[in-house]
C-alpha cells in the first residue's frame, strides 16, 4: 500500500471522528422536557380561562366533621368573597390515605371554579385553600388545575 492511500485512509477517519465529536457537542445540552402546558386553543367567542377543582373533606384531622352550618359560613364568608363571579359546588362521599397509610371514607364538597388565568385568579384559590386547611383542621385540600375554554352562551 502506497504512503498516499494511508493517508487518505487516516484522514477519512479523522474526518468521521471530528464529526461525530461535533455531533455529540451539539446535541450534548439537548434533553427530553416533558411538555407542561396544555395549548389549548378556544373559538373566537370563547375565553382562556383556567378551572380549579378543589376537594374539600368533610372529616377533621383530630376528630369531628365540618357541619352544614360551618360550610355555609365558609362558603359565604371565603368562596363567595374570593370568587364573587361564581362557583360550583357538588357533594359526595371521597376516600383516601393519608401519610400514615390509614384509610378513610368522609364527605366531600367538590367545588369548581372557573377564573381569569392571572396571579390573582391563583392567589385566591392558595387563599381559599390556606383558609380551609387553618380554620377546619385540615391535613390537605387535593386540588386540580387545567386550561379550559369558557363562553356564556345566551338563549334567544
Amino acid at each position: 500500500m502506497n504512503q498516499s492511500a494511508g493517508m487518505q485512509r487516516k484522514s477519512g477517519f479523522a474526518r468521521v471522528c471530528i464529526c461525530l465529536f461535533g455531533l455529540a457537542a451539539l446535541f450534548a445540552g439537548c434533553a427530553w422536557q416533558p411538555r407542561t402546558e396544555h395549548s389549548l386553543a378556544c373559538r373566537a367567542s370563547e375565553t382562556h380561562w383556567v378551572r380549579e377543582t378543589l376537594y374539600f373533606g368533610a372529616a377533621r384531622a383530630h376528630g369531628g366533621e365540618v357541619d352544614a352550618a360551618q360550610w355555609t359560613g365558609f362558603e359565604r364568608n371565603v368562596l363567595l368573597a374570593h370568587f364573587p363571579q361564581g362557583y360550583t359546588v357538588l357533594t359526595g362521599n371521597g376516600h383516601w390515605r393519608d401519610d400514615n397509610g390509614v384509610a378513610s371514607d368522609e364527605a366531600v364538597r367538590v367545588v369548581v371554579i372557573d377564573h381569569a388565568a392571572d396571579a390573582a385568579g391563583a392567589a385566591a384559590v392558595a387563599s381559599v385553600i390556606a383558609d380551609y386547611r387553618t380554620n377546619f383542621d385540615q391535613e390537605a385540600v387535593l386540588g386540580e388545575r387545567s386550561a379550559v375554554c369558557a363562553s356564556f352562551n345566551g338563549g334567544g
